[in-house]
């Protein structure tokens, strides 16, 4: 039986793909490449793989495309694929997909983080203080002329999540929101 061959062209991680392999199993042979042309790619590698994963440092166009021979799916390790011809791969036959949750909840955090940060008002505080060290904390914002972290944070709330990660941040928001349960007082005793 015929071994699977995956490509991976533009690799992004230092090692040989060690969680990959792991993850594709003995029957698969991955040739892993740090390659930003095609003109680095062997048109051995190129014409043998089955299966093509790529990230976001080469063009897949119209000449990747057609020096691949038994390719059979191309998918992109991320979620934009704007670096890759559609239309040639859709002439030569070959379906592209991309992972459309990558990054979902990094995002996310990252958009939590800064929110606090700027609700907060840690970047300015910080900058001032490094500044001038020996200031008071009460006297921080007026003397260096400072909005208020609250103020400028209101204009946040205003962003609503309509991607994935905005409803991912969404949701965690709520998440960390306390939230007041009404309760019902018990009649006093006497």
């Amino acid at each position: 039986m015929a071994r699977f061959r995956l490509l991976t062209p533009d690799a992004q991680y230092a090692d040989d793909g060690v969680i990959e392999r792991q993850t594709a199993g003995v029957d698969v042979d991955w040739d892993i490449r740090r390659a930003r042309s095609l003109r680095e790619l062997s048109d051995e590698s190129l014409s043998a793989c089955d299966a093509l994963v790529v990230w976001h440092e080469m063009k897949i166009d119209a000449a990747f495309v057609s020096a691949l021979r038994r390719c059979r799916i191309i998918v992109r390790a991320g979620v934009g694929f704007d670096h890759i011809d559609l239309a040639a791969a859709a002439a030569a036959g070959i379906p592209v997909c991309n992972t459309p949750d990558y990054g979902t909840s990094e995002v996310a955090d990252h958009a939590i983080g800064l929110m606090l940060a700027l609700r907060r008002g840690i970047v300015s505080y910080h900058q001032n203080l490094v500044a001038d060290p020996v200031g008071t904390v009460e006297g921080i914002y007026a003397r260096f002329g400072l909005p208020l972290p609250g103020a400028a944070a209101d204009a946040m709330r205003s962003l609503a999540g309509t991607s994935r990660a905005g409803a991912e941040r969404t949701t965690r928001q709520r998440c960390a929101t306390p939230t007041t349960m009404p309760t019902t007082a018990s009649p006093a005793r006497t």
